[in-house]
């Protein structure tokens, strides 16, 4: 529960409001597009819209005109394509590959994130059956987010509150923000589908926004 005086109303709508955009963007690259993530990002875009800081591009308006079941196939083959395989990925989801000396997985990222992570108590395992991920993929980065965005609105002190929120500002600054603009411009080059040119002008343009937010509170 939100204490009172620690947050105001504003600032309460303005977390619900950057948490919805993580989950949004955990949504759109989290998993192959299927028809129910298809309807909710379409509900959430057309219903919500984004800020003005925040661009698309206008290709989700362009991919939500596409005949759907075309568009969901093309969008789950592009989703394969990109960051999956088997093929040499275009655009691997690692910030490792970003950032690291050799462009490889397991680089110091991945124990930079992973000491991140362990400081606020969290963990990245995996589900049963699935082979070790490392801890700095786009995903994990940006479920980080959500959890920190919940534990500061849920804080019982300021000193917590404030921790929750530093945690995010170090997120931002020393990872997301330094690899999303390459990893977002790969995407823009590579993409054959609509929604992954739309999606990466969001991701971008969304973490860019969002680093300036968090940044005038400190």
């Amino acid at each position: 529960m939100i204490q009172t005086g620690l947050m105001d109303e504003d600032k309460i709508e303005w977390m619900n409001a950057r948490k919805y955009m993580y989950q949004l963007l955990i949504v759109m690259f989290s998993a192959p597009m299927s028809q129910e993530s298809y309807s909710l990002i379409k509900d959430n875009v057309q219903t919500n819209g984004f800020p003005e800081e925040i661009s698309d591009g206008d290709f989700l308006k362009s991919f939500f005109q596409e005949e759907e079941t075309s568009a969901i196939q093309k969008t789950r083959e592009d989703y394969f394509r990109l960051f999956v395989g088997p093929e040499s990925l275009p655009c691997p989801p690692w910030e490792s590959v970003y950032r690291g000396k050799d462009r490889a997985l397991f680089d110091y990222p991945t124990f930079e994130v992973r000491d991140l992570y362990s400081y606020f108590g969290l963990e990245m395992k995996k589900q049963e059956g699935q082979h070790d991920e490392a801890d700095d993929h786009l995903i994990y980065e940006l479920e980080f987010m959500s959890i920190l965005i919940d534990q500061a609105l849920e804080a019982d002190s300021p000193a917590e509150q404030t921790a929750a929120l530093l945690g995010q500002k170090k997120m931002l600054d020393e990872h997301l923000k330094k690899w999303i603009p390459d990893f977002a411009q790969d995407i823009l080059t590579n993409a054959s589908s609509l929604f992954f040119q739309g999606s990466a002008n969001i991701l971008n343009s969304f973490i860019q926004f969002d680093s300036e937010l968090i940044n005038e509170l400190f």
